[in-house]
């Protein structure tokens, strides 16, 4: 199991443009968008900055399930899983590997960019990192899983991306990362209330202003739910000659 996790994760820390997406890319959003905000926020107690570091970590967290797919069917991974197969190893081994390789790959990205906005933009994650960092960790795990899951089910990369890019824009819009949801329409901002980036929004923000963690856990125990049922998708659906 070590040597297959140790794999998945040097794959993905070798292809470039995965390390551009989840590094510098967020840290790019966050200045520009940072910057050019700064006057729309008149308190002494939040920022542009603030704001809009919490919710490109929670965006970034949710779009680790496009790095998933890669993890199944990029053409060098591809010769790879043919070794596997011929080798004494429990097919659910397999696709665990590529969940939590990509989980450890995203906690890895997003605590770098985490410490980066706190010592460049001062931005502060309240008196309760480890709350905040949790919720932050347990939206990439429910996203790796779903992003397996999706790879399992349509057995092609792009097709898998295509709806995991449309989820992934869905459910930012959704939770707010970038405007509030009313702006939609009232119905779209009840609607809203499927979206794990609100729920991840609200809770890190009750955390940060509030000093109140009494959503994490709710919101955790939701994504462990969800986690176990993809699990059990994958483990029904899982057929190691597909990806081969």
């Amino acid at each position: 199991m070590f040597v297959i996790l140790r794999r998945d994760f040097l794959n993905i820390v070798k292809n470039p443009a995965l390390l551009f997406a989840n590094t510098l890319f967020p840290f790019l959003l966050v200045a520009i968008i940072g910057g050019m905000s700064g006057g729309m926020f008149a308190s002494d107690t939040v920022s542009a900055h603030d704001y809009y570091a919490v919710s490109i970590l929670v965006f970034t967290a949710l779009n680790i399930s496009i790095i998933s797919p890669n993890t199944f069917m990029e053409v060098s991974v591809k010769k790879a899983n043919l070794r596997i197969g011929y080798s004494p190893v429990k097919s659910w081994q397999i696709y665990v590997s590529k969940i939590v390789s990509t989980f450890v790959f995203a906690v890895l990205c997003l605590g770098l960019l985490s410490l980066l906005f706190f010592l460049l933009y001062g931005v502060d994650y309240g008196g309760g990192f480890l709350p905040f960092f949790a919720l932050v960790g347990g939206l990439s795990l429910f996203a790796s899983t779903l992003g397996v899951t999706m790879a399992i089910l349509f057995k092609d990369e792009e097709s898998a991306n295509q709806l995991l890019g449309v989820l992934n824009i869905l459910f930012a819009f959704m939770g707010g990362i970038f405007f509030h949801p009313r702006i939609l329409g009232e119905t779209f901002a009840r609607a809203s209330v499927v979206s794990p980036a609100r729920w991840v929004l609200e809770g890190a923000f009750r955390i940060i202003f509030d000093d109140d963690v009494s959503l994490a856990l709710p919101i955790l125990a939701v994504f462990a739910g969800l986690i176990l049922i993809f699990l059990a998708v994958c483990k029904k659906s899982f057929r190691l000659e597909d990806y081969v």
